[in-house]
């Protein structure tokens, strides 16, 4: 019997013909599944945030929500939305950093000198914010950014939305309900019928509350310096007065104001995953601006330009909350 030699044997192993019909296949299946996969990360990076976003909500209504009496409550004739000892709740901050903050209302809150609690005749009661003891703050990871959702009701009876840059706040009473504005126009109610609804915070930690420091007075200021870290940090709480409860500001960097608007929901998204065609503005088609402190205007009414808002709706864009005013749950979920 004649055996082959071992020259003649067939070694194990593939071809070539056959690497490069595996290669190939591998190549179609990969850019097949990678638009696939890019969804899905952004995807989990928007989910992630929403959730992060949620949980700050929940600590903020259940701090809201404990018994916290003030010590001169119904004193000078002070009303306030709650009808009660004037205790207002607690709030959740948004920072430029995708920082959140919770903050409680605390009773000796002033501008300089004039108390917030007690305000003179014909002006709104103000609600000072400041840090609660041991309370650390939390944090929106990966890169999603977080806009909130504010509704507006003119005089003329149009309904418009805005979507405004961080800093914004979550707010919610004492009775766990949230704190809203609906009206844009404070004239429409009563002189000190009730809040105004803006949170105050002591963003720069010298002790007073400038109420005049707003969205408007911070044109110019670029809030890429608040994500960057270059924005200073709070070093000194100012006088040491237990009653004003500065002490744990220090070693939080500075907000570019100090009046917050609350809002109702927030668009939770990934700048570079927007396409050039959605725009974050009806007004004006202007793309979104990561350094812009002013509100994005939205019409409902304006159907020739796709915006952020209705992008970020759709399944894989991005995350839309809508907070329930007496619960502060996510309506979307």
């Amino acid at each position: 019997m004649t055996y082959p030699s071992p020259s003649h044997r067939r070694r194990p192993g593939f071809t070539l013909i056959e690497l490069l019909v595996v290669i190939s296949i591998a190549v179609v299946l990969l850019g097949i599944s990678f638009p696939i996969m890019r969804q899905m990360v952004r995807s989990s990076s928007t989910r992630v945030a929403a959730d992060s976003v949620s949980n700050g909500v929940a600590a903020a209504r259940a701090f809201a929500t404990r018994y916290k009496p003030f010590t001169d409550r119904d004193s000078n004739g002070k009303t306030s939305e709650d009808d009660g000892d004037g205790y207002s709740g607690a709030a959740v901050i948004v920072t430029p950093a995708n920082e959140l903050r919770i903050v409680e209302n605390f009773e000796t809150a002033a501008d300089g000198t004039a108390r917030l609690e007690l305000p003179p005749s014909g002006v709104f009661i103000r609600n000072g914010y400041s840090h609660i003891p041991d309370v650390d703050d939390l944090r929106i990871p990966g890169r999603a950014t977080v806009l909130g959702i504010r509704r507006i009701e003119t005089l003329s009876g149009n309904s418009l939305i805005e979507l405004l840059p961080p800093p914004f706040a979550i707010s919610f009473n004492r009775r766990g309900g949230m704190v809203v504005r609906d009206a844009a126009i404070s004239g429409l109610f009563p002189n000190n019928s009730r809040s105004d609804g803006f949170v105050y915070y002591d963003s720069d930690g010298d002790g007073s509350f400038d109420t005049s420091s707003d969205r408007a007075s911070a044109s110019g200021v670029a809030l890429s310096d608040f994500s960057r870290g270059v924005a200073p940090l709070i070093t000194d709480s100012g006088p040491a007065r237990v009653e004003d409860k500065r002490e744990p500001m220090i070693g939080r960097r500075v907000m570019p104001f100090e009046r917050f608007e609350p809002v109702v929901g927030v668009v939770v998204f990934v700048p570079n995953e927007v396409p050039r065609d959605v725009f974050a503005d009806n007004v004006s088609s202007l793309p979104y601006d990561p350094d812009q402190v002013a509100a994005y205007r939205l019409d409902p009414a304006d159907t020739s330009v796709k915006n952020l808002l209705e992008w970020a709706s759709k399944p894989g864009n991005g995350e839309v909350l809508f907070f329930n005013r007496s619960t502060g749950a996510d309506m979307n979920r």
